[in-house]
Formats: C-alpha cells, sequence, structure tokens
C-alpha cells in the first residue's frame, strides 16, 4: 500500500532532517521513496535558497502537485511543511485520501537552528497559531 507522510512543524523543528533520516529507513526496506517541502520550489539549481514572499502560494500548489504525482509511482511520500493550520494538513490528507495511501501526520517539536533565519518573533507567532491535528503523533 502507498504510504503518505505529512511532517509539520515551525522552521526549526527538525522537519527536513527527519524527513531525510525516514527516507533512509524506507531506501534500506527497498520501498521507492521520496519527499518534497514548498521551499524546494524556492531553491535554485546551484542550491541559493531565492525567497519570495509574493509566490508562497504558487511554491505551495507546486508541492501539493509533486506529492500527488508522486503518490502515482512510489511507495512512499514525505511532504514537509510547516502546515500551521488543520486546513493545510486537510488538503495533504486529501490528496493522500485520493491516491489511496495509508496516512501518517507527525508534528515535529525539536529546537534547532532553522536554516532560513527565521525571525524569533514570527517563530514565537507561529507556535501560537500551530493547531494540534486529531491522531498526528508528536516527535
Amino acid at each position: 500500500m502507498k504510504k503518505l507522510i505529512i511532517l509539520r512543524g515551525i522552521p526549526g523543528s527538525g522537519k527536513t532532517t527527519h524527513a531525510r533520516e525516514l527516507m533512509q529507513y524506507y531506501i534500506k526496506e527497498n520501498k521507492t521513496v521520496t519527499h518534497f517541502e514548498a521551499d524546494m520550489f524556492f531553491t535554485k539549481p546551484d542550491g541559493t535558497y531565492d525567497w519570495k514572499p509574493s509566490l508562497i502560494g504558487v511554491a505551495h500548489k507546486w508541492c501539493q502537485d509533486k506529492v500527488r504525482n508522486a503518490l502515482n509511482t512510489n511507495d512512499v511520500v514525505i511532504v514537509a511543511n510547516t502546515s500551521l493550520t488543520r486546513a493545510e494538513v486537510d488538503t495533504y490528507v486529501e490528496i493522500g485520501k485520493a491516491a489511496g495511501a495509508d496516512i501518517a501526520i507527525q508534528r515535529l517539536t525539536g529546537n534547532y537552528q532553522n536554516v532560513h533565519k527565521v525571525p524569533d518573533e514570527t517563530l514565537q507567532k507561529m507556535k501560537e497559531k500551530l493547531q494540534d491535528y486529531p491522531g498526528e503523533i508528536i516527535v
């Protein structure tokens, strides 16, 4: 059965690192696996990050399309975005359901240096906005 793993949490909570660890686990299990983040949309081929706030909606649509398509060809698809609200998580849950995937939701709670240097005051606002999601596992 296909599996969709939704990782969520504020910047610096460990989403990307956990996604990479999960990928290695599933590769060792001989599963086809891939992972996407909306941030990937803003990463240039040379690896530089060029975030443009005006394109955040386009980036999330891009990520959703990548996840939807990957569920057709991979055993496991991991998506790692902040997904602060239930509605943001629901979007991926619906994509997973449409693909007939088993869905797991994990909230990352680590406190690491965020790679995009999001200011502390913004992180605090994001923490306050973060909603619980029924059935999620806290990591």
